[in-house]
């Protein structure tokens, strides 16, 4: 990245320069920002086995692993955050939104898409950066449309809920080894999380839901996810965009000492499962967390994400 240069420097190179000679200098240059995803510090592979993954130390695969980017910006030396625009790159961006896919079909992933993409390309006024921040998530303008309409990577009905809901942020899929338990549910007041995550997930296609594999022995696996997006929107109706939601869950995420020519951002949802049990899941609720604000299973996934009201950091990207 070009380095701005000191005053000095700049009046002894025009004394050098013929008069007749036109300015050069761009007003703005190119970025590329690299992305890694992994799990359990491992690169992410539709046909790997991860052991030792959550609190009971579980053996899980990957089904599906994709994430939606918006509000990209750098930060420069006087911290202030510059937005990059976004190169209309189809499939992965268009707008201001770029998708990150770490799936690539085959193996587990066959709800996938054989293309990956690990980058987001933009540009940005000349100067001295620093720093990168952005979101995991789909801007609010956005959110709420019809995906069959939309134009790529807002195009994947696999990564949307519903009108009401909008997109899933993030769908990590997972299958963990051995038989899923049904623990039952603590009492409450109010809805339910199994009311919650239905009204979240029921126009969802079969194709979006958590799938099934079969294990080596030919035994059924139940998929364990972690669907982040949206929920407690408000609307007319089911199939009119809300006006607001309750729990907008987009994580922001600001790297105040990140070079944006050499810093690799690493995304692995491992450490966001640290506190979770992967070997059993509330009875009436969705499999895994779908972000219901009272499903037992996102306490300490939405903690690790940074979205918990009672605090947390998150754990889900840090920078290499």
């Amino acid at each position: 990245m070009k380095k701005r240069i000191p005053l000095s420097s700049l009046a002894l190179a025009s004394l050098l320069l013929p008069m007749s000679l036109p300015s050069q200098a761009a007003s703005s240059q190119d970025i590329t920002l690299r992305f890694s995803g992994e799990f359990n510090g491992q690169p992410a592979d539709c046909s790997t086995e991860y052991p030792n993954i959550g609190l009971k130390a579980t053996t899980v695969s990957l089904a599906d692993y994709r994430l939606y980017v918006s509000r990209v910006r750098l930060i420069d030396s006087d911290g202030q955050e510059i937005p990059v625009t976004l190169a209309d790159h189809g499939p992965w961006q268009h707008g201001d939104v770029a998708l990150l896919d770490f799936e690539d079909g085959s193996g587990n992933c066959s709800n996938g898409t054989a293309p990956t993409n690990h980058e987001i390309r933009g540009q940005v006024p000349m100067g001295d950066y620093r720093g990168v921040a952005f979101d995991i998530g789909v801007p609010f303008e956005s959110n709420h449309q019809d995906p069959t309409l939309a134009a790529s990577p807002l195009n994947l009905t696999a990564l949307f809920w519903n009108w009401r809901g909008g997109y899933r942020f993030m769908r990590l899929d997972l299958l963990p080894e051995g038989e899923m338990i049904q623990s039952e549910p603590a009492a409450s007041n109010g809805h339910t999380a199994g009311q919650q995550a239905k009204a979240v997930v029921s126009a969802a296609s079969e194709s979006g839901k958590p799938r099934q594999a079969m294990d080596k022995g030919g035994h059924g696996k139940a998929g364990w996810a972690v669907h982040l997006g949206s929920t407690a929107c408000k609307a007319d109706s089911p199939t009119n965009s809300p006006q607001s939601c309750g729990s907008p869950n987009r994580v922001e995420l600001r790297f105040a000492q990140a070079d944006p020519l050499e810093s690799v951002f690493v995304i692995d949802p491992a450490k966001v499962l640290a506190d979770s049990d992967l070997t059993r899941n509330t009875r009436g609720t969705s499999p895994g967390c779908m972000s219901a604000p009272d499903d037992p299973e996102c306490d300490s996934i939405l903690a690790a994400l940074g979205l918990s009201a009672s605090g947390g950091t998150q754990a889900l990207v840090s920078v290499r």
